[in-house]
């Protein structure tokens, strides 16, 4: 018989969100304090996504960490956003996943 297995914890920014927001916090600093390297760029912009993601965030908290992750990806070197056809302008920041809606209340999903 086998020993009986435990579930995976689950992992720092799953459990706290404080946890992974106090880690992009450090990553934002060392990124400044080291002249800024493309690969930490791209893993503050993840972990912007994934506090973006969350849905026990308020809207504001998550629209700014959605709108900060456009901003990041820039720097990691990621191309910029579509342009929309039918207006012919960049897509916003903020009018992704969550949208606007979030930051007046509405639930933007």
């Amino acid at each position: 018989m086998s020993p009986p297995t435990r579930p995976a914890a689950p992992a720092a920014h799953e459990d706290r969100p404080d946890t992974l927001l106090a880690s992009t916090i450090f990553l934002m600093s060392a990124y400044a304090r080291e002249g800024g390297s493309r690969r930490l760029a791209q893993v503050v912009m993840r972990h912007l996504e994934l506090l973006a993601e969350r849905a026990d965030l308020s809207g504001v908290l998550g629209a700014t960490c959605e709108d900060a992750a456009d901003h990041w990806a820039v720097l990691a070197g990621n191309p910029p956003r579509p342009v929309a056809a039918e207006t012919g302008r960049r897509t916003a920041p903020g009018q992704g996943k969550r949208g606007w809606l979030r930051l007046v209340g509405g639930t933007g999903r």
